[in-house]
């Protein structure tokens, strides 16, 4: 592999800039030797590369320069976190010393450990790990379950640190390299020994090459990791330190070899699912399951249930269409569509995933997963198209089991897809990606309860991503309330509007969830950090989406009390409603969450990471374009008769809304890693502060310590 390949490859991308410019430099040799006088003229071809030669060589000390200073800078950052967590790893484990139940400090120290709290990533949650008996008492009370928690996060900081420190040697190495490489390319290309000699004098002799900090700092985290944190097992210890391939992620062969199993058998499966449809098509006009008195007289005509901005659809009311031919085509397109978005988006985020590690966006650090356990893109898609085989595998069930068993019978399907997603999702077996459903858990938790969390990136984005999936919640609400209240019911105590009324207000409540849970954590942020812009905007822009629910639901229910369908003051205000989202959305898409529309550079951004610009303003349009999509809310949703074919619209615009964000997705990554770009932060940051104040005291001898504790406080380390 060439060297400049081999470099790219391995680099850290979030100090790209910082690396040495290989590929400038190569081109400087080739442009100057394109550009030289004729070697006939041995005095000017000398004389011209006397010249060049001297401006080459001012290059390459301007890179050495550059890289000296970043490097010098990351490794005193690198030492001086390092003496922070081996006095940390001290501390605590002379607060978790076996056999001892309490633990005799100074007064000073046990307010230092009361006021101290571990930090975990960007604005993560902070723990205290001491807790008072009692305010009238002179103790305080640590347990062991406190001194675990605490140690849990300092291994989690030692793995962090030493995964820098390893791309820190790596970016010493690459660069050592680097010269080497373009110096002798240099003296080869021109016939020379200066790049010999520049390079044995001054490289070989630079700090950048000659210092051994980095590997020390290294030997010492596995030593403190070993002896201190893993009480001398050390395959316990460099297990937890092992570092993933610094490299693109590598393909698991089982990966790969499950998600291929999946698309053929999607293939497979789509062919009998369309085969199964014309056959019944054909021979059973209109479609119709095999009489059940319980259940044939229910026409369930309700929401189009589309993505991004919520309405309820054209609905019918009336016991006059409880009794119709399409009751099994319209009540089937709304109880299995939910489920099949599900499986598309999973499906689209892991052709993100795999875009984003192509181009060097690093995904692992922005979302701040575990860069050692972690689903991989072919995973992803592995487990989107699975759900894609379940759907359609339920879907060909209900066609054969709707004609030849019972219609009864066969709405058992669409249920049965949810309960096999949810059972997935919620196995407690540490099995099947264990710890990325626990990952996704305990964000899906985050958002419920915002404002009570704090937010972090990974919280909002996967927030953003249940925007464009509600009408998920309006078809799951639909399948759960048919089930309730229509599957086994007699004809007699039929009501086909429960399910698709907004009456009850249970429908644009789910339908507003999504826009709520993102405002909510707009205003935490905002209370965070007490920036008006752009946290407080943000948090109305996702209001104006709550106020076109509202308008929505009213108009609806305007509807349903027998109100004029196109006129009202509902209508109207629900009309202005989607204008202001549409404008408000479209702009926060391409100038804060892209970053794009400046107009000094085409109005794109300064610094673009996918390689064609058409690609950007390709996206530009296409957004614009997908979030028009509303107008056929009030169009053709609003004055379509036939129910199926609205359904099936509905279905389409939902497909189109995911498509829109998953192209979102790459471009909100994108900005997101030049911001850490600009920061040079490559690792996550876990960050824990000292026990105590004052190093000074832990340097005292025995006699002076205890001389120092006239007051002493006791910790009862309690057994657990």
């Amino acid at each position: 592999m060439k060297f400049n390949r081999r470099l790219q490859a391995h680099l850290t991308p979030e100090w790209r800039k910082q690396y040495i410019a290989y590929g400038r430099l190569r081109e400087l040799i080739y442009a100057a030797q394109d550009s030289s006088p004729s070697q006939g003229d041995v005095q000017a071809y000398e004389e011209y590369f006397e010249e060049v030669e001297k401006d080459y060589m001012n290059e390459i000390k301007l890179e050495l320069d550059k890289v000296e200073k970043f490097f010098k800078a990351r490794e005193l950052m690198s030492k001086s976190k390092f003496a922070t967590l081996k006095s940390e790893a001290e501390k605590l484990k002379r607060l978790s010393l076996s056999g001892h139940q309490e633990v005799r400090i100074t007064h000073e120290e046990a307010m230092d450990l009361w006021s101290n709290a571990v930090k975990v990533g960007k604005g993560g949650e902070k723990t205290k790990s001491v807790k008072r008996a009692h305010p009238k008492h002179n103790r305080t009370r640590i347990t062991k379950s406190h001194v675990t928690s605490r140690l849990k996060a300092l291994k989690l900081a030692f793995s962090e640190f030493y995964l820098d420190l390893i791309l820190l040697q790596q970016y010493q190495v690459l660069n050592r390299e680097g010269f080497r490489k373009i110096l002798k390319k240099h003296d080869k290309e021109w016939r020379t020994s200066t790049g010999l000699t520049f390079h044995l004098s001054v490289i070989m002799n630079s700090y950048f090459v000659t210092s051994v900090e980095i590997d020390n700092l290294i030997l010492q985290v596995e030593t403190v990791s070993i002896e201190t944190l893993e009480g001398g097992n050390r395959r316990r210890a460099m297990n937890r330190l092992r570092v993933p391939a610094l490299e693109s992620d590598r393909v698991s062969h089982s990966s790969t070899f499950f998600l291929g199993l999946n698309v053929g058998m999607s293939t497979v499966l789509i062919v009998v699912a369309v085969l199964v449809g014309v056959f019944l098509a054909n021979f059973q006009s209109p479609v119709s399951c095999k009489t059940d008195y319980s259940i044939r007289n229910y026409t369930l005509y309700a929401s189009n249930g589309s993505f991004g901005n919520q309405s309820f659809g054209n609905e019918s009311y009336g016991n006059e269409n409880c009794i119709s031919g399409d009751w099994v085509r319209v009540s089937a397109v709304k109880m299995f569509r939910g489920s099949l978005y599900v499986a598309l988006i999973i499906t689209l985020i892991g052709v993100n995933t795999l875009g984003w590690r192509m181009r060097g966006v690093n995904h692992v650090l922005i979302f701040e997963v575990n860069p050692r356990d972690h689903l991989t893109a072919y995973q992803l898609m592995g487990i989107g198209t699975f759900m894609f085989v379940t759907w359609l595998t339920c879907l060909i069930g209900f066609f054969v089991t709707c004609q030849c068993w019972s219609g009864k019978f066969a709405f058992l399907w669409p249920i049965a897809v949810w309960v096999i997603y949810l059972l997935y999702a919620l196995n407690p077996i540490k099995i099947l990606q264990y710890s990325s459903r626990k990952w996704f858990l305990k964000i899906f938790r985050r958002i419920v309860c915002a404002p009570f969390y704090s937010v972090n990136f990974p919280d909002f984005w996967l927030a953003d991503q249940w925007t464009s999936m509600g009408g998920v919640l309006l078809d799951f609400y639909f399948t759960v309330c048919f089930f309730i209240h229509m599957w086994d019911k007699d004809p007699g105590d039929q009501n086909c509007t429960i399910c698709t009324s907004v009456g009850n207000g249970i429908r644009p409540l789910l339908a507003g969830l999504p826009s709520w849970f993102r405002f909510a954590q707009c205003v935490r942020r905002y209370n965070d950090t007490r920036k008006f812009f752009p946290h407080a905007v943000n948090a109305g822009k996702y209001l104006t989406g709550v106020v076109e629910v509202i308008f929505s639901a009213l108009y609806h229910h305007y509807k349903e009390t027998g109100g004029a369908p196109q006129t009202g003051p509902f209508f109207y205000a629900w009309i202005v409603s989607f204008v202001i989202v549409f404008v408000y959305k479209l702009y926060w898409d391409l100038v804060m969450d892209w970053g794009l529309m400046k107009a000094k550079y085409g109005f794109l951004r300064e610094e673009l990471i996918y390689r064609l610009k058409a690609l950007y303003y390709v996206a530009i349009v296409e957004d614009a374009i997908l979030r028009l999509l509303w107008i056929l809310k009030v169009t053709v949703f609003q004055t379509d008769a036939d129910r199926f074919r609205t359904e099936l619209l509905g279905g389409l615009v939902s497909v189109l809304e995911l498509i829109r964000r998953f192209v979102w997705n790459f471009f909100r990554l994108e900005n997101e890693h030049l911001n850490n770009c600009g920061e040079f932060r490559a690792t996550r940051d876990i960050s824990i502060k000292p026990l105590s104040r004052s190093d000074k005291k832990e340097a005292r001898d025995d006699a002076n310590v205890e001389a120092e504790r006239s007051r002493p406080v006791a910790f009862a380390v309690s057994s657990v």
